[in-house]
């Protein structure tokens, strides 16, 4: 019993040397690492070429960082570090967005900016890091860099109170890189994603019926408005999309329903009251063109509801002339001269003819 607790001590005393003799290996590290930043602080303040300056700075910050991580003991390092780094900190900062620097250096001092944002010897100064990465990746952007700008926005994600307006300026990235059809697959997917996180940013539901509305996508636009009428039946912009979807398949009575309601919804009314009208009107030469074209003439009734629909499709069609009576939103001339002809009201249409559009 005796020899095996005499083991057991022995077991225990060498433990707590290896331990001991690991943490004194470990404190020794601190003074070589800040001779090391002595050096390479010295050798900054004597580089020419930008690029290495810069480099140098950052890696003159990792050390910074990496001292500060061993320094148990001396103190006195983080002190001294704190009070040279922090200015060169700030001229990395300062060069997110220098072009005279490469890419890969920029790319290099944003990562070590953002290692470095928690450390003790930088926490004094409050960056607002979310702010700089987004006014880098703006910046970019404006000069049609997106790379950069691209790089620069992945960086300003990463901050809740930038995260909002960096996903539309990173889909407005996606957008302008598109080369293949698989960017372009995630490109709306990513759109598609960020809408049902946020359905009432006008961003991306407009970048969707922009992407959607091409020819080859027809059925898609279709059924992606009618799921969001589902969602929200009194959105302005989507019954007003459904209105157009509606008149391109010619169904008339769905597209007035549809305008109307966007209209007393309060939409632009200009814009839905003229294709409020042109609906009317085309309902009514439609259903008069059908019955001639199977050689029948018109009833007294069927007369009476084509003559309605006109009366309706002039009333929204003058409504749209009052207000725009400059026909700078809407050129109604030709729509509502067409509507007054079949009409036959000749005194409207002297009216109107003074201001028709001259063939030319």
């Amino acid at each position: 019993y005796m020899k095996r607790r005499i083991k057991l001590i022995i077991i225990l005393m060498l433990n707590v040397f290896m331990l001991f003799a690991s943490s004194q290996k470990k404190q020794d590290k601190t003074p070589q690492i800040n001779e090391q930043l002595n050096s390479l602080l010295s050798s900054i303040a004597l580089e020419k070429d930008s690029n290495q300056y810069y480099m140098k700075a950052a890696n003159a910050i990792l050390l910074g960082l990496e001292c500060e991580k061993q320094d148990a003991v001396h103190h006195a390092y983080v002190a001294q570090n704190k009070g040279r780094l922090v200015s060169l900190r700030t001229k990395l900062l300062s060069k997110l967005q220098d072009t005279t620097l490469s890419f890969a250096t920029r790319k290099y001092i944003t990562n070590v900016i953002i290692e470095s944002a928690s450390s003790s010897l930088f926490k004094p100064n409050q960056d607002n890091l979310g702010a700089i990465f987004y006014n880098a990746a703006s910046h970019f952007y404006s000069n049609k860099k997106y790379k950069d700008a691209d790089f620069y926005v992945d960086k300003s994600l990463l901050f809740k109170d930038w995260a909002e307006k960096s996903a539309e300026l990173k889909v407005l990235c996606m957008k302008e890189q598109i080369e293949t059809p698989t960017d372009s697959t995630v490109y709306l997917l990513a759109l598609l994603n960020l809408h049902t996180t946020n359905p009432n940013n006008s961003l991306f539901f407009h970048l969707i019926i922009e992407y959607l509305s091409q020819p080859q996508y027809a059925a898609e636009l279709e059924q992606f408005t009618s799921e969001e009428l589902l969602r929200d039946p009194k959105n302005v912009k989507v019954l007003s999309l459904w209105g157009e979807i509606m008149m391109s398949k010619k169904k008339w009575n769905e597209a007035i329903e549809a305008f109307t309601s966007a209209e007393k919804l309060g939409g632009s009314s200009i814009h839905l009251l003229y294709n409020i009208g042109i609906s009317y009107s085309s309902k009514a030469f439609e259903y008069r063109d059908n019955i001639k074209e199977m050689g029948k003439r018109l009833t007294q009734e069927q007369q009476r509801q084509v003559r309605d629909d006109l009366s309706l499709a002039r009333k929204n069609l003058e409504l749209v002339r009052e207000k725009d009576p400059e026909y700078k939103e809407v050129d109604w001339r030709n729509p509502l001269y067409v509507v007054l002809y079949a009409l036959k009201d000749k005194v409207a249409l002297k009216s109107l003819v003074k201001i028709m559009p001259t063939e030319k």
